[in-house]
């Protein structure tokens, strides 16, 4: 199940960071959350640091957007929610 989401993610084909404007991201906001991913299947390995202040001009969405909803994907799937007050 996670693996199908991975790869409709693109996970491999996505850059290792998204932190900065030199990472691609369109607009920077300071104080946002980051989130570290990272997965190793038949001896690939990748691993990606999202800062969710990279945001996708004007603020409109977490950049890049298929990354993001992947990490709210993991979240539902490993159900995090249960550890969140």
């Amino acid at each position: 199940m996670l693996i199908e989401e991975l790869e409709e993610a693109k996970y491999f084909s996505l850059k290792d960071s998204y932190e900065t404007k030199e990472d691609g991201c369109p607009e920077v906001w300071t104080d946002y959350p980051a989130t570290f991913t990272s997965i190793r299947v038949n001896g690939k390995s990748k691993s990606i640091s999202h800062y969710h202040g990279c945001q996708g001009g004007e603020g409109s969405f977490v950049y890049p957007n298929s990354l993001t909803e992947l990490e709210s994907r993991i979240d539902e799937i490993v159900g995090t929610k249960r550890w969140i007050k």
